[in-house]
């Protein structure tokens, strides 16, 4: 048996049959929305004004660098280096590091990312080495975790 080929062509669904219905009724709206408007109604007011123009940007400032007269020298105050930051880069710890490491490892196996997660099962593809990955990822997992209670003062030692 053939199946059908679905809607046929202009046929409307629901959405579109209340779209067209209202197109009827849209200048009859209007007019009742700018008359209330007009009348006093700030949120009819603020819809029409919201709808038919646009926002206005701001215009845009000649911006004047100091000691820079031409566009070499403009260029180089603009790339300047900015002072030195007074606070310490934010660099991973080595608890990020051995995570990180250990989430390379399970996207590698096809686990689930995230060290706090179970372990996956055995690859197909894995062989030899699924043993020593998971070693590995066990071991990554053990180091982030010390490294994390030592960040957050968690076993009552001092970092």
């Amino acid at each position: 048996m053939r199946q059908p080929k679905g809607r046929p062509k202009g046929a409307r669904d629901r959405r579109s049959n209340l779209r067209y219905g209202l197109l009827k009724e849209v200048l009859a709206i209007l007019k009742t929305l700018a008359t209330a408007a007009k009348g006093g109604d700030i949120p009819a007011a603020k819809l029409i004004l919201e709808r038919t123009l646009p926002a206005l940007k701001s215009a845009a400032e000649p911006l004047t660098l100091p000691g820079a007269d031409t566009p070499a020298s403009q260029g180089r105050t603009v790339l300047r280096p900015a002072p030195r930051a007074t606070s310490p880069p934010m660099r991973p710890g080595p608890d990020d590091r051995t995570a990180r490491r250990a989430d390379k490892i399970r996207a590698r196996l096809g686990w689930e990312p995230g060290i706090l997660n179970g372990e996956g099962g055995k690859p197909k593809w894995c062989w030899r080495t699924f043993e020593r990955l998971a070693a590995k990822h066990d071991d990554l997992v053990g180091q982030s975790m010390q490294a994390m209670m030592l960040r957050f003062r968690l076993n009552g030692t001092q970092p």
